[in-house]
């Protein structure tokens, strides 16, 4: 439910790269909330304190529903959100703002109608919360939302409308892990750097950096070693395409000498593995490329390729005459 993009990590990534502006919430604790329906709660929801385990019967992440019941619960708010929106939009559009509509202007029976569990306590929750905003810009991955708008007001009055619905939920975010794309009063320069599904967001520079967390030993190295430093580089986007290929091929030719994770590598390799970490290293944190891509103005430029080593496909929107951003 939601759609394959709304599941998928790259998908998520590259709709957010079209967001001019954008402003980021966590879902706090959505992984600890065990509820059947609103009529179980006082039977089956409750809080554990201390050390505890929670066993899912299903969890993938990026693929399919991570976990199910998360997805599911919060598309149908997602859903909500887009009635709510709809509706205002469809008995408004005409206003003279012609971008907000406040929740009073809507009647009872409009806003039970777009509630997925119509009672009165939640039409009063929609009447005491902000302004309805024209169009919303929404995207989720598992536990991490992303308001969106072509201004910085439009991002935040769809985060305002929207973290209001999905906490009358009981899906809270938390203020303090909120955080905007662009450069604000309140941030300093040890806040400048966020984390966005594992890139690291630069807000001065609106770029996006990789994250490379591998270690080579100093003594002797082992494949299983080596593997840990190979697959230590987070690129889903494949920003850094030529590193990755370079690992890849480094990776394939370990394989082909090597069987065993215990085994010991050769020398040469291990030379190799250190001057590729190290490049790795120097490159992720100097080199950014831009989160912002204007899709909608520029078009795309799609190349693949195959070959005995690999293959490929490279996404690059042309921004210009002769100037491309991956």
């Amino acid at each position: 439910r939601g759609g394959k993009t709304q599941n998928d990590l790259q998908g998520v990534l590259l709709q957010l790269r079209s967001f001019k502006f954008f402003i980021s919430a966590d879902v706090s604790k959505a992984f600890c909330q065990m509820k059947a329906s609103l009529y179980d709660v006082g039977y089956s929801s409750y809080t554990c304190i201390g050390n505890y385990t929670v066993l899912w019967s299903s969890i993938a992440f990026g693929s399919n529903n991570a976990p199910c019941m998360l997805e599911a619960c919060s598309n149908d708010v997602v859903s909500e959100i887009n009635s709510l929106t709809t509706s205002a939009t469809s008995t408004y559009s005409s206003t003279a703002s012609g971008v907000l509509i406040a929740p009073r202007l809507l009647s009872d029976e409009q806003i039970e109608k777009a509630l997925l569990r119509p009672s009165a306590t939640g039409v009063d929750y929609v009447l005491r919360g902000p302004s309805i905003p024209m169009r919303t810009l929404l995207l989720k991955y598992v536990d991490d939302l992303y308001f969106g708008g072509k201004t910085k007001d439009s991002a935040r009055q769809s985060y305002d409308f929207g973290t209001h619905i999905f906490n009358g939920h009981g899906f809270n975010s938390d203020p303090v892990k909120s955080f905007c794309s662009w450069l604000t009063n309140d941030v300093d320069d040890d806040n400048k750097k966020k984390s966005v599904l594992g890139y690291v967001l630069r807000l001065d520079l609106d770029k996006f950096f990789a994250v490379y967390s591998g270690y080579v030993p100093d003594n002797k190295v082992t494949k299983l070693q080596a593997c840990a430093a190979l697959a230590s580089l987070y690129d889903p986007l494949g920003l850094y395409v030529e590193l990755d290929l370079q690992g890849r091929l480094l990776w394939r030719e370990i394989c082909s000498l090597y069987k065993g994770w215990d085994d010991t590598i050769k020398e040469e390799l291990v030379q190799r593995l250190r001057i590729w970490a190290t490049t790795c290293r120097e490159v992720t944190t100097t080199i950014g490329f831009e989160r912002y891509i204007d899709l909608e103005n520029y078009p795309l430029l799609i190349s693949s390729d195959a070959s005995g080593e690999c293959w490929g496909v490279d996404v690059r929107c042309v921004d210009g005459d002769d100037t491309t951003t991956r």
